[in-house]
């Protein structure tokens, strides 16, 4: 399925609906561990991202029906005053998984971030297909930097 009969829109508060329920295809793809899930924390997350000026997001709709989304925000570099965008979620339906859809949701992202002024775009390789993930990513134009690492703190 080509981009386009697709349209990109901006979230906006009467999509967080749609945007719910396609995270949960996420969720439901990524066979996520128990508890790792919280629907209201995802809702919160959605709606916040409606009202902050420092984060976008964007659902590929196909008709009234959302098929895929980028989001993600932007950061201050702490040792300097460039700004940075990271793309926090990308998914796509896997029936409308392909190269051209997924780069027309990162270079929407993509032209927003440099309307923030961004330097440049990151992306972490979390995801239901990490290898699947990196590839497509390097095939979008982004370096292969090594990996998103994460520590959890114990008591």
């Amino acid at each position: 399925m080509g981009s386009s009969k697709l349209n990109i829109k901006p979230l906006r508060a009467h999509d967080v609906d749609n945007t719910i329920i396609l995270m949960e295809y996420y969720r439901d793809e990524a066979d996520l561990p128990d508890g790792e899930y919280d629907s209201d924390a995802m809702t919160e997350t959605i709606r916040d991202y409606v009202i902050s000026p420092v984060h976008a997001w964007f659902n590929m709709y196909e008709g009234s029906r959302a098929v895929g989304l980028v989001g993600g925000y932007i950061v201050q570099i702490p040792w300097s005053r460039k700004l940075i965008a990271h793309v926090q979620f990308l998914y796509l339906l896997p029936s409308h998984r392909n190269l051209v859809n997924g780069k027309e949701l990162v270079k929407t992202f993509e032209s927003w971030a440099k309307s923030m002024e961004a330097q440049k775009v990151t992306a972490g390789d979390i995801g239901i297909n990490v290898e699947r993930t990196r590839a497509f990513y390097k095939q979008a134009g982004f370096e292969d930097t090594g990996c998103l690492l994460s520590k959890e703190f114990t008591e």
